[in-house]
């Protein structure tokens, strides 16, 4: 003889499923929504975070999280849609780099070709550990003690990542021993500043007239 159903009161999940089935979805929104917010953050905040534009669409298009889900999601059409507009978007706002170092150098006066030598050392090894060089600046007129350099870089974050190449990139570590062995740097201050003047107008070209000597 069959036997009765059980009460559909006592088929109900334990009430730890039940709250814990609550968490993960709470969970789950409020890792989408954070998403969200991540794809609206600024393109040069998003570099310093080490994401990509690209990745914070997929992202935007993948609520589950799920990495396997990644690779359909930055080709879905809505991404790509999201990634175009944000692109052209940046454009006009885009600032590869935003920070600038100025070095002011004291060298011996009788040491300018030593500086020259160690600047153009520097001339191969910064840009190649991430930094846009701008140049050295020997003394020419004037002071024969004064000499600058000036280097962009995207962050103080950026920076201090570029120094850590910097002092393990070969060419700079025999350029560091240089310096130190024919000291012909007396002083040297740095000063990081910002640009605020951009972005410029075209440069406008003039032609001087020179008088020929009869």
């Amino acid at each position: 003889m069959p036997t009765a159903s059980a009460p559909l009161a006592s088929r109900r999940p334990f009430p730890f499923v039940t709250w814990l089935q609550r968490r993960l979805l709470a969970r789950w929104y409020d890792r989408h929504v954070q998403r969200l917010d991540l794809a609206e953050v600024d393109d040069h905040l998003l570099r310093d975070l080490g994401l990509t534009v690209r990745m914070c669409a997929a992202n935007a298009q993948n609520p589950s999280g799920r990495p396997d889900r990644q690779r359909f999601c930055l080709a879905d059409p809505a991404a790509q849609r999201f990634d175009a507009a944000r692109t052209i978007d940046a454009k006009p706002k885009e600032i590869t780099m935003t920070i600038t170092c100025f070095i002011r150098y004291e060298i011996d006066p009788f040491g300018k070709p030593a500086f020259e030598q160690y600047a153009k050392a520097w001339g191969q090894a910064i840009p190649r550990c991430g930094a846009d060089l701008i140049g050295y600046y020997a003394p020419h007129e004037g002071s024969a003690t004064t000499a600058y350099a000036a280097y962009s870089i995207d962050s103080l974050a950026a920076y201090e990542a570029y120094r850590a190449r910097l002092a393990a990139d070969p060419a700079g570590k025999a350029n560091y021993e240089f310096a130190r062995r024919e000291k012909f740097i007396l002083k040297e201050d740095r000063i990081f500043l910002k640009l605020v003047s951009g972005p410029h107008g075209p440069r406008q070209l003039f032609q001087t007239a020179v008088k020929e000597e009869i």
